[in-house]
């Protein structure tokens, strides 16, 4: 945890101090060629730490950078770490999503906005990531900074009830991913090109009878899920069908 102290801009919505006690670390990494720690708090707020520094302990209340925020900010920050130890922070804002990845070394970023939110930790798959909007996937190139892939659109019918949202990502290569959403519908999402375009499309499908509230593992060709029925399920990766089934006796 943190302990930061700053006085605020207008990406923060007012100008007055405020400390902040106890803020998590929600995304971190480890940079061997530049010997330090690079740490983002549940602010947005990123910190570059030296070997030193982490010896000495205590506080510290320099910012090197600050995540670019939606206007109206609505719910917590959420980020991750990807492989070449960038961060992707999300936000959902009263006009829509801010995802912002960042380079914090090199103080580089890319920022995509939405005017849906985004309701699960995008995703990084291949050269890009694929974010979790409200009622479709959308996947954007982070080298480039283009939306080279028409969006993956749920399939929903009005005047039944709310949306489902999306609750969990998993990447099966680089080019196909799993999803699962608040209905127990869980889907094999590929990147296809051909037709003269390139398209997110579902290559299968599985409705959970008893859906987990929360996520899921792949290993070895296998989604790998507790339901809300206290049983551990494996599924084929490629077909999404049930491989084996074990009951844990009890809440999982």
């Amino acid at each position: 945890r943190a302990c930061d102290r700053v006085r605020g801009t207008r990406a923060m919505d007012d100008g007055r101090w405020r400390a902040i006690l106890g803020s998590s670390i929600i995304a971190w990494h480890a940079s061997t060629a530049a010997n330090m720690v690079v740490c983002m708090n549940e602010e947005g707020h990123v910190f570059r730490i030296s070997p030193d520094e982490l010896a000495s302990g205590g506080f510290t209340t320099e910012t090197a950078l600050r995540m670019i925020r939606p206007k109206g900010l609505r719910g917590p920050i959420r980020a991750i770490t990807l492989p070449d130890g960038r961060f992707a922070a999300a936000a959902n804002g009263a006009e829509g999503s801010v995802v912002w990845v960042v380079n914090a070394i090199q103080r580089e970023d890319r920022v995509f906005r939405s005017p849906r939110p985004i309701e699960a930790d995008p995703l990084p798959l291949g050269d890009g990531l694929v974010l979790p909007l409200a009622g479709r996937l959308k996947y954007v190139n982070i080298q480039s900074g283009a939306y080279g892939y028409q969006d993956y659109e749920a399939p929903f019918v009005k005047g039944k009830g709310a949306p489902p949202r999306w609750m969990h990502l998993a990447a099966l290569s680089k080019s196909e991913f799993v999803a699962l959403d608040s209905q127990g519908n869980l889907r094999r999402i590929q990147l296809r090109a051909g037709g003269g375009r390139r398209y997110l499309a579902m290559a299968a499908e599985q409705k959970l009878d008893h859906p987990p509230g929360y996520g899921f593992a792949v290993h070895r060709g296998r989604v790998i899920l507790a339901d809300n029925a206290g049983k551990l399920n494996v599924l084929n990766s490629s077909t999404l069908q049930p491989a084996s089934t074990e009951t844990a006796g009890g809440n999982v």
